[in-house]
């Protein structure tokens, strides 16, 4: 992955896949850059989706990654016709986003998937609060 050049000396800065594969931190003052970055990463995400066959779970308590995904999308949508996107705009309070975590699967306990699902979204519950009183989270 691309991450950019470096200053003065014209040489690429690559994230190679293993670092990839694992957490990422952006941080910075405001208006420096932290959303135009994710969307970098994301865009080479979606564009290398044939190669690499990866998903990507892109929340926005702001919208303005997702309002910028979605236009650059729509924008390369010929080149995009295979690749699945699945846009969320958690913004919207007048639709329900469905996700059946129960779904068949052949290779894992329905029980672990739960608690997986349950912790990977515990985080989020302070981003979101007009939510907040419409989801039971686990303390």
């Amino acid at each position: 992955m691309n991450l950019g050049i470096v200053d003065g000396k014209g040489v690429e800065l690559t994230m190679t896949p293993k670092m990839r594969s694992t957490h990422l931190y952006i941080c910075g003052a405001t208006g420096t850059g932290k959303t135009k970055m994710l969307e970098h990463l994301a865009r080479q995400d979606i564009k290398n989706w044939h190669k690499n066959k990866s998903g990507a779970l892109i929340i926005d308590p702001h919208g303005s990654l997702y309002n910028s995904l979605i236009n650059w999308a729509a924008w390369n949508e010929p080149y995009l016709k295979d690749v699945p996107i699945v846009p969320i705009d958690l913004r919207q309070n007048d639709w329900t986003i469905g996700y059946n975590v129960m779904r068949p699967r052949t290779i894992a306990d329905p029980s672990v998937v739960i608690n997986n699902f349950v912790q990977a979204m515990t985080p989020f519950s302070n981003c979101f609060p007009n939510l907040r009183n419409q989801v039971t989270w686990p303390t």
